[in-house]
């Protein structure tokens, strides 16, 4: 009788081990989900970085694509776009005011009214100040703007004219920041892929 009690305590125990060993796997695969959303007041205070990717327009029925690098510091933005193979570079340097433009050609161009140059050039314009903000998912410092969407994987303002579509955040370094965006006037479209974000000064 006793060696009977104790076979049955023994399979309860044995049975309740094999219950608990299920629940606690099962506890232990369960993805754990975590919100990525970029915080607006980090970014704002990184003054040194670089930007790596692809950028492609569309102007009504025209369209181009190409590759971009944007090197930026409190007294200087550098950015370098190319074609598919590298053709047709130019470099754009910002200054507080004042932007000149490098042709491959050995042109080069200085400005204070860019949106005109780059419209005479390139045949579209964009605000390259607020851009400066927009690549990195900022609304423009000290401009008016409306948030159109604020979903977990994406977000969308209106600022200037133009509508910022930011999405596929990602943790880089330490700081989330969207490696897709789209920007939209009436007329223009831009989207950019980035493949690289660096933050300190550069050699670029």
């Amino acid at each position: 009788m006793i060696e009977l009690v104790s076979n049955s305590l023994l399979r309860c125990a044995m049975l309740f081990c094999f219950v608990l060993f299920l629940s606690l796997t099962g506890c232990a695969t369960a993805p754990v989900l975590m919100e990525l959303k970029p915080d607006w007041v980090s970014l704002q205070q990184v003054n040194y970085w670089t930007v790596k990717g692809r950028v492609a327009f569309r102007n009504g029925n025209e369209g181009w694509h190409g590759r971009i690098s944007w090197v930026s510091s409190p007294l200087e933005d550098k950015i370098k776009i190319a074609g598919p193979i590298g053709q047709g570079a130019i470099v754009i340097l910002m200054r507080g005011d004042v932007v000149e433009v490098l042709f491959s050609d050995g042109r080069k161009e200085v400005t204070r009214d860019p949106a005109a140059l780059l419209e005479r050039q390139l045949g579209f314009s964009v605000p390259l100040k607020a851009l400066r903000w927009w690549i990195r998912g900022l609304p423009e410092e000290k401009e008016s703007f409306d948030i159109v969407k604020n979903n977990p994987d994406s977000i969308v303002f209106r600022q200037g004219g133009w509508l910022i579509s930011q999405r596929d955040f990602r943790l880089s370094p330490d700081k989330v920041r969207p490696y897709r965006l789209k920007i939209e006037s009436e007329k223009l479209s831009l989207k950019f892929v980035i493949d690289r974000w660096e933050e300190g000064l550069s050699n670029g």
